[in-house]
C-alpha cells in the first residue's frame, strides 16, 4: 500500500525503519537518509491499536483485535507493555492483573504467562511473544509498502525501562527474525525527530515531557551543532492515561453499587463496556466541564448513568497528578539545571491534553512556552527511524554530523554487607563509560570474593533488579584487608555491561558480560557457575514454546490491520 503522493523513487532505495511500540498504539516510519515516511496499516491508518485477539478462526491484530474486546475479552490482549520484563509476583503487576480481563499466571522464573484459547487450543505466551504478533505485522506492512525485505529496526522504549524490560522487548522482535539495531528512549526519539533539522549553534536545553497511555517519561537534553546529549532522565513506568482511566471506572462502579446494590467489579463484559465509555468521557473532559457516562442495560434491566465533572476527575486523580511532578524535579536535580535554564518544554502524549496537567506544567515553568508539536504522535517513530539511519550509516548531508549521547536510566552496582547496594555507575551517567571501585577481603585467608550485580535506585538490593553473579576465586592467601580487588563496570554503546573482578598485582581475573542473551538466561535458569571465565548454565527444564508451536503447526491467516 503506497500513500497518495508518495515518491516512488524514495521507495526504490534502501531505507531505515523505526518502530514506536506504544502501550495504546504502534507507529512505524521509513527513513532514506533525507526524508521520512510514516508506514500506513492495512486500513491506511498511521496509528495501530496495540491489541491482539485470539479467536476460533485466527489472530486479529490492531483495530480488528480491539473490536473483539467485548465479544472475546478473555482472549483479547492489551496493555501488554506493562508486563514485559516484569516478575509475576511484583506488587504492581498484581495490581495490573486485577484490571485485565485475560488470564495471567505465574511461569518459570516468576515471569508472567498469558493464557489464551486459539482455534480451541490452549496457548501460553510470554509478554514478549505477544509483542511479536505486533512486530510481525508492522514488518509485513513495511515490506508491502517498499517491496523489500525488512530485517533490521530501531525500537523505542520508555526512558525508565530497566535492562530486563529492554532486553525482553528486543527478544519480542527477534522472535520474528528481526534484528534490533538499537533501542532508543521515547523522549530522546521525540527530541531527535523534532530538532534534528534545526540549525542550533548555541546550546539549547530541552525538557521532553511524554505522558502516554502507560508511562511517564521526562528527559533533559542538551542540543548543539546536531549533538544530542542526555543530561538526565526520570519517569514512572506505571503512570499514564490507563491509571487515570481506571480511577473513573472504579468511581462509576462504586456509584452503580451504591444505587443498585449490585457489584459489577467481577463482571468482565460489564467492566469493559464501562471502560470504553469512561475512556470517551476522559477525552471529552479535555474540552468540556461535565459529561454523562451511560451504559444501557449494563446489568439485567439496569442502566448505568453517572454525571461526571472535570472537577470530580481532578479530585479523584489528585495523587496521580502529584506524581506527574516528581520525575521533573528528579531529572532537573540530576541534570543540575533550574527552570530558568530550560529553553523549551516539549509536551507529548494524550495525557498532556488534560487541562489540570497543563496547568501544573505552566505553574512549574512560569513564563516558559509549552511546545506541543502538531505531529507529536509521530515524533517517536521519526526519531527511531533517524537513529536507525545513524546506525546503518545512511545519512544525507544535512544529518552528517548528527550524534546522540545516551545515559543510564538506573544506577549499577554490587551487593555488599547486609544486602546494601554499592553503586559503581550512577544513574544518568553518559555511556560508553568505564568505572571501577577497589574492594578488599573481610576475613583472613579469604580465597573467594562473590560479586552479585544489580541495577536500580534503591539502597536495598531486594528492591533492585538482579542481573547476575560470579566469584573471583583463588585469591592469594593473606590477612583480611590486604588483597586489593578491583571491580570494573564497562558499558558499551549498545548498553551491554561487562563486569570484571581482578586481584590487583596478579593475573587473577574473572568477568561476565550482561547483554540480552545473558538477561534471558537469568530469567529462565535457576543455577549457573563460572568456569574458565565462561558462564555455564544448567539445561533449561521448561520453555513455553507456544509461539513456536503456533508458527510451525498453525497455518493461521493473520487478519490484521497493523
Amino acid at each position: 500500500m503506497i500513500p497518495e503522493g508518495s515518491n516512488l523513487k524514495f521507495l526504490e532505495q534502501n531505507y531505515a525503519i523505526g518502530i514506536d511500540l506504544g502501550i495504546s498504539y504502534c507507529r512505524a516510519c521509513l527513513f532514506d537518509g533525507e526524508k521520512f515516511m510514516m508506514i500506513p496499516n492495512e486500513i491506511n491508518e498511521i496509528a495501530t491499536p496495540s491489541y491482539i485477539s485470539f479467536t476460533e478462526t485466527g489472530v486479529l491484530v490492531g483495530q480488528k483485535g480491539k473490536d473483539e474486546i467485548l465479544h472475546n475479552p478473555q482472549n483479547t490482549i492489551f496493555n501488554i507493555k506493562r508486563l514485559v520484563g516484569q516478575r509475576f509476583s511484583d506488587l504492581q503487576v498484581q495490581e495490573d492483573i486485577k484490571n485485565l480481563p485475560f488470564i495471567i499466571e505465574q511461569g518459570p522464573g516468576d515471569k508472567p504467562l498469558i493464557v489464551v484459547e486459539l482455534k480451541k487450543r490452549i496457548f501460553k505466551f510470554y509478554p514478549e511473544e505477544i509483542y511479536s504478533f505486533l512486530i510481525e505485522k508492522i514488518i509485513e506492512n513495511a515490506e508491502s509498502l517498499t517491496k523489500q525485505p525488512v530485517n533490521e529496526v530501531v525500537v523505542t522504549v520508555p526512558a525508565y525501562f530497566n535492562r530486563a524490560q529492554i532486553y525482553q522487548t528486543i527478544k519480542g522482535c527477534s522472535l520474528d527474525s528481526v534484528k534490533v539495531l538499537r533501542t532508543i528512549k521515547e523522549s530522546q526519539a521525540i527530541a531527535l525527530g523534532l530538532y534534528s533539522l534545526q540549525n542550533i549553534t548555541n546550546e539549547k536545553i530541552v525538557l521532553v515531557y511524554k505522558a502516554g497511555g502507560g508511562s511517564l517519561d521526562v528527559s533533559i537534553i542538551s542540543i548543539q551543532d546536531q549533538i544530542f546529549e542526555v543530561k538526565a532522565m526520570s519517569g514512572d513506568n506505571h503512570l499514564g492515561g490507563e491509571d487515570f482511566l481506571q480511577r473513573i471506572v472504579e468511581f462509576c462502579l462504586e456509584e452503580f453499587k451504591l444505587h443498585s446494590k449490585v457489584d459489577l467489579s467481577g463482571d468482565k463484559n460489564a467492566v469493559l463496556k464501562l471502560r470504553q465509555e469512561c475512556e470517551n468521557a476522559r477525552k471529552k473532559l479535555t474540552t468540556d466541564y461535565d459529561v454523562m457516562i451511560k451504559v444501557p442495560r449494563i446489568y439485567s434491566a439496569y442502566d448505568l448513568k453517572v454525571n461526571f465533572s472535570r472537577k470530580q476527575f481532578e479530585e479523584l486523580c489528585y495523587d496521580l497528578f502529584q506524581r506527574c511532578i516528581q520525575p521533573i524535579v528528579s531529572a532537573m536535580k540530576d541534570a543540575k539545571v533550574n527552570a530558568i535554564d530550560i529553553h523549551d518544554i516539549v509536551i507529548v502524549g494524550g495525557l498532556t491534553r488534560t487541562p489540570r496537567l497543563n496547568q501544573i506544567l505552566e505553574d512549574l515553568f512560569k513564563n516558559k512556552n509549552l511546545v506541543r508539536p502538531h505531529n507529536h504522535h509521530d515524533l517517536s517513530a521519526y526519531g527511531a527511524a533517524l537513529e536507525a539511519g545513524i546506525v546503518m550509516g545512511k545519512m544525507g548531508p544535512q544529518f552528517q554530523n548528527l550524534l546522540q549521547i545516551d545515559a543510564t536510566s538506573y544506577g549499577l552496582g554490587i551487593e555488599v554487607d547486609n544486602g546494601k547496594m554499592q553503586y559503581i555507575i550512577n544513574r544518568n551517567t553518559a555511556f560508553p563509560t568505564t568505572k571501577s571501585v577497589i574492594f578488599t577481603t573481610s576475613k583472613d585467608y579469604q580465597s573467594e570474593f562473590p560479586i552479585r550485580v544489580y541495577e536500580g535506585q534503591s539502597e536495598d538490593t531486594k528492591f533492585d533488579l538482579f542481573l547476575g553473579e560470579f566469584k573471583l576465586i583463588n585469591i592469594q592467601p593473606s590477612f583480611k584487608g590486604v588483597p586489593r580487588i578491583e571491580i570494573k563496570f564497562d558499558i558499551d554503546g549498545q548498553r551491554n555491561l561487562t563486569v570484571t573482578a581482578s586481584e590487583m598485582g596478579t593475573l587473577n581475573r574473572r568477568y561476565i558480560k550482561i547483554d540480552s542473551e545473558w538477561i534471558s538466561k537469568i530469567n529462565f535458569q535457576k543455577e549457573a557457575e563460572i568456569k574458565n571465565k565462561n558462564v555455564i548454565f544448567q539445561e533449561n527444564v521448561f520453555q513455553p514454546i507456544s509461539i513456536q508451536i503456533y508458527k510451525k503447526e498453525s497455518q493461521i491467516e493473520m487478519m490484521s490491520d497493523v
